[in-house]
Order: C-alpha cells, then sequence, then structure tokens
C-alpha cells in the first residue's frame, strides 16, 4: 500500500497534546479475516496461551459465580420448588420473600459482571498491542492495569444498557451490543473518561456494524465448525481470533497504529 492509500498518514505523532477532531472513522474493515488470520498465524503459541487463559477466567469468573451464588442462595433459604410454585400461582407469593429473593438475584448479577469483566480487562491490550504488530508480551498488561477501574466501568455500561435492550425488545439490546463493541478497545488505549469510551466507541463503527457483523458471523460460523472438528479445543485459538478482529477493527478505524497517541477531541 502507498502513502495515497494509506488512510493513516495524517495521524499525529505520539504525545498527549490535543489530538484530532473525532469524525468519521479514517480507515476500513476490508481483508480483516485475513489480517486477523495472519496475526494469529504468526503468533500462534502467544496467542493461543492468551485465547485459553481469557476462556479460562471467563468460564471461572462466570460458572464461579453462579455456582457460589446457587450454594448462598440455599443458605440464605431461596428454595427453587417454592419459587416456582409461586411463578405458577402468583396469588399465593410472599411479596417480602420475592423482594428480598429479586435483590439477591440483582446483587449476584453485578458481582459476575464485575469479576467477568475484570478477568477479561487484560487482555484488551495484549491483543492490541498484536494488531499493531508486536508480539503478545505480559508488558503490554501494564495498560490494563492502569486503566483498569475505567474499562471496568466503561464495560459494565455496555452490559447494563444490552441488557435493558435485550429486555425491552431484544433487537435494541443486539444493537447496542455491535455499536459498542470496541469500547474496551477505547477505554485501555486512551485517556477518555468511560462515558466518552462508549461515545468514541460508538462513533467509530458508525457505518460500519452490519459490514463488522457480516464479519463476525462469518468467523464465529468458521470457529465453531473447527471446534467440533478439534473436539473443542478450536474454542481456545478461536477466543483470541475474536479478540484479535475487535483489536484490528479498532485500530483500522481509529487510526490508532502505535500507542500513546493524542486523544480524540468528541465534539
Amino acid at each position: 500500500m502507498n502513502d495515497g492509500e494509506n488512510p493513516f498518514a495524517e495521524l499525529p505523532k505520539a504525545g498527549r497534546e490535543p489530538g484530532a477532531s473525532a469524525g468519521a472513522p479514517v480507515g476500513h474493515l476490508t481483508g480483516l479475516l485475513e489480517e486477523a488470520w495472519e496475526r494469529l498465524r504468526q503468533h500462534a503459541l502467544g496467542m493461543c496461551l492468551v485465547g485459553a487463559n481469557g476462556l479460562g477466567a471467563a468460564l471461572i469468573s462466570s460458572y464461579g459465580v453462579a455456582f457460589f451464588g446457587i450454594w448462598l442462595g440455599q443458605r440464605l433459604g431461596f428454595d427453587p420448588l417454592t419459587l416456582q410454585k409461586w411463578i405458577a400461582n402468583p396469588d399465593s407469593a410472599d411479596t417480602a420473600y420475592l423482594t428480598s429473593y429479586l435483590e439477591f438475584r440483582l446483587a449476584t448479577w453485578v458481582v459476575s459482571s464485575v469479576v467477568s469483566v475484570v478477568a477479561l480487562a487484560w487482555f484488551y491490550p495484549v491483543t492490541l498491542s498484536v494488531a499493531r504488530g508486536n508480539a503478545p508480551t505480559f508488558a503490554a498488561l501494564s495498560a490494563a492495569g492502569r486503566r483498569l477501574p475505567t474499562i471496568i466501568l466503561a464495560l459494565l455500561v455496555v452490559r447494563l444498557l444490552t441488557g435493558l435492550g435485550v429486555m425491552a425488545c431484544v433487537l435494541p439490546g443486539l444493537v447496542i451490543q455491535w455499536s459498542l463493541l470496541l469500547t474496551g478497545f477505547v477505554a485501555c488505549d486512551t485517556e477518555l473518561g468511560a462515558a466518552d469510551c462508549l461515545h468514541y466507541a460508538w462513533r467509530l463503527l458508525s457505518g460500519h456494524r452490519l459490514h463488522y457483523f457480516g464479519i463476525s458471523f462469518a468467523a464465529g460460523l468458521i470457529l465453531a465448525f473447527g471446534s467440533v472438528l478439534t473436539c473443542g479445543l478450536g474454542v481456545i485459538p478461536g477466543f483470541a481470533f475474536s479478540m484479535l478482529l475487535g483489536a484490528l477493527a479498532y485500530v483500522r478505524l481509529s487510526g490508532r497504529t502505535e500507542p500513546g497517541l493524542a486523544d480524540p477531541i468528541l465534539s
């Protein structure tokens, strides 16, 4: 690709001076699958370790909290059979009991969301480093550590908005989820606050949502088929591949091909 075709040619250099206005995305998603596969192939061992750790963290955080919630619910006297009877016959329900149960379920959801977000937040800077042409290293984790509060807050807001959208009519939740997929990368790569991270992530995928959905759907089918053929082992590189897709999409659409660039100016 020559300079005339390079969508990143006019980027500001590294530094924390005021950045360019965050207008339309500067890149494109053409050939995203091919580039993600090439990055994965170049760093197969490191990215598989990332995938294994990420998948393990997700499983432990989600199932661990779920089983703990079941155990704690039993200790607090929440009987599933009683709840099922009351659902079938609401007139016989104990309002105070149901209120306590709903509060307990809300608390376990919050804890589960926080634990899973914390577990996965560390993998954003690693995959972002690989998307920029570097090898996956533990040094990249320092970015997540410094920005961890913002990453957690931003991703929790995404989950909350997605959940509310799904409860409203399913489709709005899916639109919100796909529109904010790059939030974690924005949060770990900039100095923006949580609200501005969501704003910028939404803007980056503007005009690219259907394209990115199609790419991700195709990748999901390929990875699902590969996982079946490998007795489930394909899930490990599959997790790394999906993270790489997001990281490359972020780099391309934002034009932030190196760390430390000035933050975008959001109008």
